[in-house]
């Protein structure tokens, strides 16, 4: 950290715009991953509880789906 802030300190404005706009480009990417494995879990929960309901519970097709809309 501490090499990075003497760094830092000697950039220029436009080097130091350019590692801003960096940061933000990776915390960014940061966010859409979480929101894809937050979306795959979401999915995968999904499907699991569909199954569960048609293959151990024998529900219905329509029920499946009546509890996946909801």
């Amino acid at each position: 950290m501490l090499r990075n802030r003497e760094a830092l300190a000697n950039a220029t404005d436009a080097e130091k715009q350019t590692i801003a706009d960096l940061i933000a480009q990776r915390n960014n990417e940061t966010r859409t991953l979480e929101q894809q494995k937050e979306t795959w879990d979401l999915l995968t929960d999904t499907t699991y509880n569909a199954l569960d309901g048609l293959i151990l519970q024998g529900k219905s097709l329509a029920d499946v789906m009546d509890s996946v809309a909801q």
